[in-house]
């Protein structure tokens, strides 16, 4: 029975490898025997007929290039094709496999896993698909296959198939082996891996062959096979080894599949080497110039070749095994006994083989195998070729053309027209080119071939001089050697045939020798039963016998061939070749241009046509194209601005004049009002999508020529890379674009921009559209090359700075300084730091320079318009500037606002709306600010004027010098610069909307239309002027509406209507004695050095600016004409080096720079000569001073005309409106009229109001016009996002955003939860029978696992929102306080988490008696021991964080919360150093801010004071470092050490940094424990002289801009006021010096009358009575709950204690000084690479031999502690080091610190409040508790209050802090929807 069963068995064997066999090896076989016969039929019946020429459309079609990009390279449609035919091939295979092994599933192993099956099935499958790969990998390198010619190719041409398939089987390969590898460590079956089964598959030889293919695979790699060829080649040699243990690994069956490949593969493999044993007969060498070689073989007459064939070449005299093919450059036809190759010295082999031949050798061994090459010269079927070569690729269009030099020699012959074009880098390598015509056969005509060369040297400009300077073509002759034989072909003539016979004769050999061993050798062994015959020396049996029958049958035919070939051969001759005498430098002498075909003995040279220089001299045309048409369209411009303003008459303007044409109003329309554009005209948007579109197709342009002549730099350079660059090139191009329009903008006085009807100020957003714009396309064009350098190992070029070309350095330098400009230029930085962007972008000077030194001469001929009328503009304006401007006198007006009255000449011309830029050397050298000019230069000769506004540090110091009563001031101004025309006086109503100073502009066009209304047979526009002010006092604004030195004497035909609505006031105050403030007149005594303002070029500056720049545009023109000439020209020309490429640019840029100097110099000084003789003496101007305030212009007169009082202040006709805001859309909409000028100009909001009123389209006559700087759009939707959308426990109020990343990081956990559930109980069942457990026994194991790996996630959040000086909060907004709450959230949440991942582990070690493990610590695992200390630790804090356990022990809350450091290290114990580093950047952050906070802490600070209230409140004054600052609403942490050394407390700050510069002051409420003994120890009848004060802080927002509400609703109970106290203290020293500030309505919630005492802290003590209230509006509300009326008796006195000074204490200071967050990046840089320096070394050289060099594993444990303890280490040591280097620096700067005197109030509170309604700022030095309105017994109606106080305003900010009770409520007003103008913010700890 068992003789039966093993009987069949080898039945079926051998039944299957008989249909393997028929199915895989005989077809491809017969096909390669039918495809040799077909080929030899073919050579015989070989004919070239010119009507073959035309092909098939449909076949040109397939071969046309369809992808040309990396990986693949050039494919064409057919390949790609046949690519996709293939991988649909792989896929469906692949697929197939699957669905029958899937549904077949056969377990390996009784307790084998579905999925493990399934897993080995797939990786098994992907092996088959592989072995499909592999069946074609040997076909493309098959040089002598008969299979590559039936479809047109050949070996060199198809090795990139070979390349394709290696990539893609060897990535199978790879994959099937991982995942076997992967399937035996799951199953635990490791020890597979080194099976070699007798029966079966051998896996060790499986491996062997991968770990071969792997690294053929890493060495043929594009970079390695450049950079190291040999290796390369020497370790592709592993292939043989690679087939024998890939064929004992997949076995006898599958070996059939890959059988015709590698059959066919070592016929020509043995055929080649027996070529290759004779040596090839070397007859001469020719050594060119340019280290080429043409190396003359010996050939049989009968060989027979194509042109474009190559030949493998050996010389072992250099290397016996390398053989590198070249191309054959000889003709057979020509030349039937020689064939010649040319060799190009580029790497080591080449270039050995030079010096060879150079050092005279007599003779050289060479083996060949070859030629190989097409069947057919296809190329003969065109009508033309054109044929591009670069360097030596032109070796196989020599062939081509000796072929079709051959051919147009035969009768009837047609020949394609040739056209040549060689491209090589210098012009020795014309020498090439005499290698087209052979010098042994000359062809007797050659008339009938039309040949054209064209050829361009690249690196060299002109034809060196042949006097010594060139090298002769030098020929080497070697001797002749009996045992050399000419080349012939290894199986002679009839090679096709003989090549059929031996596969033919070989394979079936193969078949019968296989069937002998089988039936007489196998079959025996296997038929007795006893054993099998080894499945592996099958296998063998079968590569052996292939070896042997191809040996066998090629040796045979191969020897025959060769007898044969020697009784034909005969006796091979020197040939007598003439050797040219000449250098091909002399083959270009002037001697006219010779025809071709009259020259054939001749190099082709002669008739050739040499480019030198492979870039035009494009410097005249970019000069031309670029630069001289804006040039002229400048001088045009000044000609006709000349002409129109000598036109211009003053006189009024016609009706007829006034309406514009419709379409011109439909173009200046605003269309976007949006970010970050801003307000947007048709016009504009229309000249923005052109210009868009202008730079897409230039791009579109550049790409498209540049891919279609796609340039490699370097050899091995992918196409792929160099499209990568050629993009990253193109960006700069089109940035190039966008630089050209840079500088036209902000030249001021630019005679272009007035053309367009354009001012500098109008067009400034246009000046940064181009600047973002620009900016992001060099941006992105630095960062491709740097990624290209990378990619290609380049990153030195990074450093070039090249003599010829472009310099990277300098591009590199240039983009840097751009970005710091960019940067600084960002709205947010420009408006918080307005210096920085202003010094930053000085350093443009430096970014022209290297941006032009990078782009080159040619590029900056594209910039150089802009650039040179800026340079003129920059001169002229720094000309006018360095003469000081004679100031006559300023008014100081109530409303903060300065008016500025300079002299200026008569001659001195502008239109209102115009600007003056204005510096003041006493506040900065450097600062210019731009003022608009209010006064009229028609009405006010000999005076102009100014307005500015307090509203930054520049106008603050000019407020405060000119209030301290200077009696002179020097001023340098520029301009003034503005429109040309009075364009507004076209239309027929003109309505004016201001917001604040925002009316200045409108000053000058009132008083323009006032003079224009008094001239003769005038008609001037309707004014309607509406003015939004926000306090009363602004109004004296309106009272420069009239020029105060000479007022018209009537304006009645003016008609003027003033709308003034004051927004934060409800009625006009009263007008007493002492409150009102006069406006204040300083007169400046005149300084002889001074001067009137006057045209920088005089009355007619529009033609000198022509003369300017003309002169100077040809002066430059001239000069550099000269320089080129007569300099650079010599060098490059005449001389052997090249003038330097950057020195080109420099002089250049010099050359523009002298030129403008010199013309603007001479003009300037020759109108300066001229102004000085016109000169007049300036006399000080008598100007009245008002005697009044404002607030008197409004006395109950009746109303008034306007005309009949031109005199008095135009005031006293206005129409004021009182605590409203205007309906501009009414407003506008009833406007009557066709023709309305709409002027805004003030805040961005109104602007936008009125700009989108405009562009609805509703009314048809409203024409629009913002006059503003500020264009950018700040998007007020992110404020919807902080609204409270929550407001109840557990999370307590929470916003929109809150809400949103909750969510968010919710389905997070959830994901990743569910992730980890998935994956661990796929198999749950195989795992838990495996492991005999029950199913929820292994399903409760893993869920701990999965809940444990989820808490890590939120761990490593956890430790961010408790780092207080965290500068991640700071970047979101913010503070440690706010984000306390989200620790506390994250707190829960992990602690829930690991309390589930603990009690999981817990319960499954009880249930499967494994309890021992919950003391295991595991020396390379988890140690569950350090996770039960650290889950112990974390649930004592977390219990004790319980809000009733906090609030009532919170010294146990405090206590057990400092345990976090026992449950970070054994945490980190326990899961392992590895995978803590998932929270170490939390923790690392943390553990920094921690430590500095240490280092503050050691510091004792000094105690100034305390004040004792009634209300048992304590207020702590400190000693504060005057360069401390800190933002309102900061906390500081207070630890007293004789309470408790321990515990830390925080308080708000309630002192202002602007108020007190040397104090800072909290209030504590006793509430607790530790605040009652404070209370005490002050309190006590013996009060303490010193208290020992540590303190953390301050810490608190990155900025507090309260002033951005129209209004502030304070909410507060008890001691919640503290933060409030500070907010009102910054925005009192806000008002004092004139700003701006909100409204605030303070509601204060009180228990007892006493806690009023707690309002007195509002004003500070020490600095009161400096203070001016008089715009500061501030309204308290305060409630009483508990008492229904004013306690009036038994009042405890206010009482102060003052603290003896130590010398020891030091005022408050930052940890780190005042740049912490610049120290504070060093710390975190610093510490961070020291650390991993620190575990580097510890891991190289302590850890790594242990674990490598010992049969030790190294401990998790220590290597977790050693891991904490450098963290540790690294950042004690560089925070230490930065605290102490800036304690060193800042203590010389501190000062010693005297006692603050400060008078103690005698009364008690309850005297304050009687009288209580007194104005607030009639008493500033008294409490603010006078001016409260107290309600007893009640609670305040928030809802009520809140909702009545959004009335009239836009934007309230809601600041609530309190009991949550209190906080709660108010959020649910906020979050109620009811109105959308209310921007809440809750301050509390209490979450």
């Amino acid at each position: 029975m068992s003789n039966c069963k093993t009987i069949l068995k080898i039945i079926s064997l051998v039944v299957f490898l008989g249909t393997n066999l028929l199915l895989f090896s005989f077809p491809i076989t017969l096909i390669a025997v039918l495809g040799s016969v077909y080929l030899h039929l073919q050579n015989r019946s070989h004919n070239r007929p010119s009507s073959e020429r035309s092909t098939s459309s449909r076949l040109g079609f397939s071969r046309r290039p369809v992808m040309v990009i990396a990986p693949l390279g050039i494919v064409t449609a057919l390949e790609l094709t046949f690519v996709v035919m293939f991988i649909a091939l792989l896929i469906w295979s692949l697929a197939n496999y699957l669905y029958i092994s899937f549904g077949n599933l056969m377990m390996h192993k009784p307790d084998e896993k579905v999925w493990q099956a399934r897993f080995r099935s797939v990786s098994l499958r992907v092996g088959y698909i592989g072995n499909v790969c592999w069946a074609f990998l040997f076909f493309p390198v098959t040089r002598g296959s008969s299979i590559l010619p039936l479809v047109d190719l050949t070996s060199e041409s198809s090795i990139k198939y070979h390349i394709w398939l290696g990539h893609l089987s060897n990535a199978l390969f790879v994959l099937h082996t991982v995942g076997f590898v992967i399937y035996w460590w799951m199953t635990d079956q490791m020890v597979e891996i080194l099976e070699w089964s007798k029966t079966y598959v051998s896996n060790v030889a499986g491996v062997i062959a991968t770990v071969i293919a792997v690294v053929m695979w890493v060495t043929s790699i594009p970079r390695v096979r450049r950079k190291m060829f040999e290796v390369f080649f020497y370790t592709h040699q592993l292939y043989i080894l690679y087939i024998i243990f890939y064929v004992l690994h997949v076995g006898s069956a599958y070996f059939c599949m890959i059988l015709p490949g590698i059959f066919l593969f070592v016929v020509d493999r043995h055929l080649r080497y027996l070529q290759s044993r004779k040596r090839a007969r070397l007859l001469s060498a020719r050594l060119l110039p340019c280290g080429a070689v043409e190396l003359n073989f010996s050939s049989s007459p009968r060989l027979y070749y194509n042109p474009t064939s190559i030949l493998f070449v050996n010389l072992p005299s250099i290397s016996k095994l390398q053989w590198h093919p070249f191309t054959v450059i000889s003709n057979g036809n020509t030349e039937k006994d020689k064939l010649s190759i040319f060799v190009k010295c580029q790497g080591s082999w080449t270039q050995k083989l030079y010096q060879q031949l150079s050092s005279s050798v007599d003779r050289l061994e060479v083996s060949v195998e070859g030629p190989y090459g097409p069947t057919s010269s296809h190329f003969l079927r065109h009508e033309s070729l054109v044929m591009v070569s670069g360097g030596s690729g032109i070796s196989p269009f020599i062939s081509i053309i000796r072929e079709i030099i051959f051919q147009s020699t035969q009768p009837n012959s047609q020949v394609p027209r040739i056209h040549l074009i060689c491209v090589f880098k210098k012009f020795a390598d014309l020498s090439m080119l005499d290698l087209l015509l052979p010098i042994s056969i000359t062809p007797p005509e050659i008339a009938k071939l039309k040949l054209h060369i064209d050829v361009y040297v690249t690196r060299e400009k002109q034809q060196p001089e042949t006097q010594n300077t060139q090298k002769l073509i030098q020929s080497v002759w070697f001797k002749p050697n009996p045992s050399d034989s000419p080349i012939s072909q290894a199986l002679g003539p009839d090679s096709w045939l003989w090549l059929c016979s031996i596969i033919t004769s070989s394979f079936v050999m193969f078949l019968l020798l296989l069937g002998i061993i089988t039936r007489y050798y196998i079959y025996p062994i296997e038929s007795t039963g006893i054993e099998v015959y080894h499945y592996s020396f099958k296998c063998l049996w079968d590569m052996f016998l292939v070896c042997v029958c191809v040996f066998l049958v090629s040796s045979a035919v191969f020897l025959w061939r060769k007898k044969q070939n020697a009784m034909e051969g005969k006796q091979v001759q020197n040939l007598e070749l003439s050797t040219p005498g000449m250098s091909p430098g002399s083959w270009f002498c002037s001697e006219g241009d010779r025809e071709l075909e009259s020259h054939p003995n001749q190099s082709l040279v002669q008739a050739t046509k040499v480019h030198f220089g492979d870039r035009p001299n494009l410097k005249r045309t970019n000069l031309l194209f670029f630069s001289f048409p804006m040039m002229l369209v400048a001088v045009l411009g000044c000609v006709y601005l000349h002409l129109h303003q000598k036109k211009h008459n003053r006189q009024p303007v016609a009706s007829s004049k006034r309406t514009s044409p419709a379409r011109l109003r439909i173009s200046s329309r605003p269309m976007l009002v949006m970010a970050p554009l801003g307000i947007v005209t048709a016009l504009e948007l229309t000249f923005a999508v052109m210009f868009i579109a202008l730079l897409i197709w230039s791009l579109v342009n550049y790409l498209y020529i540049s891919f279609g002549n796609l340039h490699m730099h370097r050899a091995g350079e992918k196409v792929w890379q160099a499209k990568f660059r050629s993009v990253s090139l193109r960006l700069g191009y089109i940035g190039n674009t966008c630089w050209a329009f840079l500088f036209f903008p902000v030249t001021r006085g630019s005679s272009i921009l007035p053309l367009a009807g354009l001012t500098s100020e109008s067009s400034i957003k246009y000046h940064i559209w181009l600047g973002h714009l620009s900016n992001a396309l060099f941006a992105l064009h630095t960062l491709g090359f740097v990624i290209y350098w990378g990619m290609t190992s380049q990153m030195v070029e990074i450093l070039e700075w090249s003599k010829t070309y472009v310099s990277n350095v300098a591009g590199v330098i240039a983009i840097v300084i751009a970005m710091v400009m960019w940067v600084t230029s960002i709205p947010l930085v420009r408006r918080k730091m307005f210096e920085v962007f202003f010094y930053a972008h000085h350093l443009y000077i430096l970014y022209i320079i290297f941006y032009v030194l990078h782009v080159g001469v040619a590029y900056f001929c594209m910039i150089l318009p802009g650039i040179f009328l800026f340079v003129i503009d920059r001169y002229l304006r720094f000309l006018q500037s360095q003469k000081q401007a004679r100031l006559l006198s300023a008014r100081l007006l109530p409303s903060g606002v300065v008016e500025l009255n300079f002299s200026k000449c008569s001659g001195l011309y502008y239109n209102p709306t115009s600007i003056l830029f204005v510096n003041i050397p006493s506040i900065s050298k450097l600062q210019w600010h731009p003022f608009t000019v209010i006064s009229n230069g028609n009405m006010e000769q000999d005076k102009l004027s100014i307005l500015v506004k307090v509203d930054g540090s520049w106008t603050q110091k000019l407020y405060q010098q000119i209030s301290s009563s200077v009696d002179h001031l020097q001023v340098s101004v520029e301009g003034p610069y503005g429109p040309t025309t009075s364009h507004f006086l076209r239309h027929e109503s003109l309505v004016m909307v201001s917001g604040g100073s925002g009316i200045a502009p409108f000053i000058s066009i009132t008083q323009e239309m006032i003079f224009q209304s008094t001239q003769p047979n005038s008609q001037v526009p309707n004014i309607h002027l509406i003015c939004v002010f926000k306090n009363f006092s602004d109004l004296s604004m309106l009272d420069l509406l009239l020029p105060l030195s000479n007022p018209p004497a009537e304006i009645s035909k003016l008609k003027l209507q003033i709308d003034v609505y004051v927004t934060r006031e409800t009625q006009q105050p009263e007008t007493s004695e002492n409150s009102p403030k006069l406006i204040k007149s300083v007169w400046f005594k005149p300084d002889p050095s001074d001067s009137a303002i006057s045209p920088a070029l005089g009355p007619d500056s529009w033609l000198w600016l022509c003369s300017i720049i003309t002169s100077s545009f040809l002066m430059f023109l001239l000069l550099l004409g000269i320089i080129t000439r007569y300099y650079i020209y010599p060098i490059e020309y005449k001389g052997i080096e090249v003038y330097h490429f950057s020195y080109k640019c420099l002089w250049d840029m010099f050359l523009v720079c002298v030129c403008v100097f010199m013309a603007s110099s001479a003009v300037f000084l020759w109108r300066k000569k001229q102004n000085a003789m016109e000169g007049k003496q300036v006399q000080n101007l008598e100007v009245t001073t008002p005697g009044m305030p404002p607030g008197s212009w409004f006395c109950s007169e009746g109303d008034r005309e306007l005309e009949s009082l031109p005199h008095q202040s135009l005031v006293q006709a206005t129409n004021v409106h009182f605590g409203e805001r205007p309906n501009l859309k009414k407003i506008l909409f009833d406007i009557k009229g066709s023709d309305v000028g709409v002027l805004v100009c003030g805040p961005k909001k109104m602007r936008h109001e009125v700009a989108r009123i405009c562009s609805s389209g509703l009314v048809d006559n409203l024409h629009f016009e913002s006059i503003s700087f500020n264009w950018e759009t700040k998007n007020s939707r992110f404020a919807l996002w902080k609204q409270p959308v929550m407001v109840k426990r557990p999370l307590g109020i929470v916003s929109w955003i809150e809400l949103l990343f909750l969510t968010m990081f919710i389905a997070l956990l959830a994901w990743s939860a569910s992730s980890y559930f998935y994956r661990m109980f796929q198999h749950i069942t195989q795992q838990a029978s495996q492991e005999g457990e029950p199913v929820w026994k292994t399903k409760l194991e893993m869920s701990g696992l999965a809940l444990g790996l989820v808490g890590n996630i939120c761990l490593a959040f956890l430790f961010y929102p408790v780092t207080r000086g965290s500068s991640i909060l700071k970047l979101t907004g913010l503070t440690s306080e706010s984000s306390i709450k989200y620790h506390i959230w994250l707190g829960h949440i992990t602690m829930i988490i690991f309390t589930s991942h603990g009690l999981c582990y817990i319960i499954f070690w009880a249930t499967t008696h494994q309890i021992s493990q919950m003391l295991k610590w595991d020396k390379i695992l988890i140690s569950n021991l350090a996770g039960e200390i650290a889950l112990l630790s974390g649930l004592a804090m977390w219990m004790t964080s319980i809000p009733r356990i906090r609030r009532k022990i919170f010294e146990l809350f405090f206590y057990t919360h400092q345990l976090y450091i026992v449950f970070v290290v054994f945490f980190v114990f326990h899961v392992g150093f590895s995978y803590a580093s998932i929270m170490l950047p939390g923790l690392y952050l943390f553990l920094i801010d921690r430590f500095l906070r240490f280092l503050q802490s050691q510091q004792r600070i000094r105690l100034v004071s305390a004040q004792i209230l009634p209300c048992e409140t304590v207020e702590l004054n400190f000693s504060k470092s005057p360069g401390l600052s800190y933002s309102p609403t900061s906390i500081v942490f207070v630890n007293l050490p004789a309470i408790s050394r321990l515990q830390w407390h925080p308080f708000t700050v309630t002192s202002s940094e602007n108020l007190d510069p040397e104090k800072l002051s909290v209030v504590i409420k006793s509430e607790g424990s530790w605040s009652q003994k404070l209370y005490q120890m002050l309190s006590s009848p013996s009060p303490i002289d010193r208290l020992d004060v540590s303190i953390e802080g301050p810490y608190g927002p990155a900025s507090t801009d309260f002033t951005r509400h129209e209004k502030l609703v304070l909410v507060s109970g008890g001691s919640g006021i503290t933060p409030f106290i500070s907010i009102i203290r910054d925005l009192l020293s806000q008002a004092s010096t004139g700003k701006n500030t909100p409204q605030i309505l303070l509601i204060c919630a009180f228990k007892k009358y006493t806690d009023l005492t707690m309002l007195d802290l509002i004003l500070p003590v020490s600095g009161s009575s400096t203070l001016d209230l008089s715009h500061f509006q501030l309204q308290i509300e305060a409630y009483v709950t508990r008492e229904t009326e004013s306690a009036t008796s038994n009042q405890d006195f206010l009482r102060a204690i003052w603290f003896k000074p130590n010398p020891a204490d030091a005022p408050v200071s930052a940890v780190l000084g005042p740049k912490t967050l610049l120290w504070l990046a060093v710390v975190i840089a610093s510490s961070f690479i020291l650390f991993l320096v620190l575990i580097g070394i510890l891991t190289r050289y302590y850890i790594y031999p242990i674990d490598h060099n010992t049969n030790m594993i190294y401990s998790t444990s220590w290597r977790s502690a050693l891991n904490m303890l450098f963290i540790c280490i690294s950042i004690a040591l560089t925070s230490t080091a930065a605290f102490l280097q800036n304690k060193k620096v800042y203590a010389k700067e501190t000062k010693q610190i005297q006692d603050l005197q400060t008078p103690t109030p005698m009364a008690s509170p309850g005297s304050w409040f009687y009288n209580a309604d007194r104005e607030l700022e009639s008493l500033p030095r008294q409490s603010f508790v006078q001016a409260t309105k107290v309600h007893y017994g009640e609670r305040p109606n928030l809802k009520k209050i809140v909702l009545l106080e959004c009335e009239g305003c836009s934007s309230i900010g809601v600041l609530v802090s309190g009991p949550r009770r209190m906080r709660q409520e108010v959020a649910r007003i906020c979050a109620s929807g009811l109105i959308d103008n209310l921007h809440f913010e809750s301050m509390s700890f209490s979450w």
